[in-house]
């Protein structure tokens, strides 16, 4: 089980993570959290499982983890602008590309628009969701998956997925700690995210699969004409390329796949 004391005495955030709810098993930290009331959910509040029964990645597609053994956790924020907010959920990516790299001592990717990647291998997954009152924003939340000592993964996605313990060759890791280190760079991101710091996208973009490379793309599910430059992405979270006509598009995370093939 997760040790929530060992946790707290990791945690040196101000404000994020400070509010932290574990339910030992749900169906998915996302629905607890867009399930509660509003004045129950604070900024930065947290909510992690051991036995997350129903987790959700994009398109409602599965996302399977063993009981006890990796992190699951969702983190709710109340943002004062609303813009850019795929760049939060890349900021997050960043946050857990950067800890798993300093326990590993290896160099972890972010795959367009919001996995962790170690070696063409999925180590991790992100859904962020909006909670809405009326036509106001109640809440941003963050849904996180991080494979952290899964030892093995069924098929067909064993082919696909990886875990920090089959990177590091069979070694396990205590939850708590990298818990507390992914949330204070996500902290630290946030803050450089709410002053549209240009360090951040630098810092992102420098992450993402295919970037400064000529890479393919499919838009809406269909194949994209000729090879495109990734650019980055810009201060909205938006996708940008240079076309083989010179042009400068850009593009909304929902709308395009990034392939380097």
């Amino acid at each position: 089980m997760f040790d929530e004391k060992a946790f707290e005495n990791r945690l040196t955030t101000s404000w994020l993570g400070q509010d932290f709810i574990y339910v030992e098993q749900l169906d998915s930290t996302n629905s607890y959290l867009r399930r509660a009331e509003s004045d129950k959910v604070g900024h930065g509040t947290i909510c992690l499982t051991d036995h997350q029964t129903h987790g959700r990645g994009r398109y409602e597609r599965k996302w399977v983890t063993r009981p006890s053994a990796n992190l699951t956790f969702t983190i709710a924020f109340k943002p004062s602008r609303v813009a850019g907010l795929h760049v939060l959920t890349l900021a997050s990516a960043l946050a857990i590309t950067e800890t798993v790299d300093q326990c590993l001592d290896v160099e972890c990717d972010i795959k367009w628009p919001n996995d962790i990647y170690y070696k063409n291998k999925k180590l991790g997954g992100i859904l962020t969701e909006s909670v809405f009152t009326g036509n106001q924003i109640d809440r941003v939340l963050v849904g996180i998956g991080l494979n952290v000592n899964q030892e093995k993964f069924s098929e067909p996605i064993d082919q696909t997925a990886t875990s920090m313990y089959q990177i590091a060759g069979g070694k396990s890791f205590k939850r708590e700690p990298i818990l507390a280190g992914v949330l204070q760079r996500i902290e630290h991101f946030y803050s450089q995210w709410q002053r549209f710091d240009v360090k951040l996208l630098k810092a992102i973009n420098r992450r993402i699969i295919g970037y400064g490379e000529w890479v393919s793309l499919q838009v809406g599910g269909e194949r994209y004409d000729g090879k495109c430059k990734f650019l980055g992405i810009n201060e909205e979270g938006a996708l940008v390329v240079l076309t083989s006509n010179d042009e400068i598009k850009t593009f909304s995370y929902e709308q395009v796949h990034i392939t380097t093939d």
